[in-house]
């Protein structure tokens, strides 16, 4: 595969390259979406990253992503591959070629349009990081308080209350039952009285 591939795209998508600026949440997240946008299903993706000197490579339901260069143009690379070996590629067309290289188009473009590579998905990771540690910090005040006496009295006579009706509930459908199967006891008896004895 010529180099010549990598660089049109680079040229093509220049303000996706910069690399080493996105997190495995918001790699994940991007790639989420677009199978979301272009119909491919992400439970059915394994997503990997890897470092060092090993590579970024894409497989018809797999995809491994070296951290160290990872950037949004990769990410639609990638992906676009997948796109293309699982929907559109035919026999002996090529992996990387002109039916990728459309799609890597088409999913830069709606990166793009939806803002993706100004941070919107890394400001919505942090914001929800945020919330998740003030919901974690509050939850840890309110194990360290106890909940007051009064309160949980108060819980366990609704607690009661709840229960005594279930029990009411309960009792009215079995006296009901037990009159239903009275009745039924009363017709089998009347109707086994009222066949004639064979005469000896």
């Amino acid at each position: 595969m010529s180099l010549k591939y990598y660089d049109n795209e680079r040229d093509r998508w220049p303000q996706l390259n910069s690399g080493g600026q996105i997190g495995q949440a918001e790699a994940q997240e991007i790639i989420r979406r677009l199978c979301s946008r272009f119909y491919l299903s992400y439970k059915g993706l394994q997503i990997g990253f890897t470092s060092g000197r090993r590579g970024t490579w894409a497989s018809k339901c797999s995809m491994t992503f070296n951290i160290r260069w990872l950037n949004y143009r990769t990410i639609c690379h990638e992906v676009a591959h997948v796109y293309h070996l699982q929907k559109t590629r035919r026999y002996g067309e090529l992996y990387h070629g002109r039916k990728h290289a459309q799609i890597i188009d088409r999913m830069c473009g709606w990166l793009i349009e939806q803002k993706i590579h100004l941070g919107a998905v890394a400001h919505e990771i942090a914001l929800k990081e945020v919330e998740q540690s003030k919901r974690a910090a509050e939850q840890k005040v309110r194990a360290a308080m106890p909940e007051p006496v009064e309160s949980r009295i108060t819980h366990r006579i609704e607690q009661i209350k709840r229960l005594e009706r279930k029990v009411k509930t309960l009792t009215t459908r079995l006296k009901s039952a037990r009159r239903s199967l009275a009745a039924l006891q009363r017709v089998a008896h009347k109707k086994k009285e009222s066949v004639p004895h064979e005469q000896k």
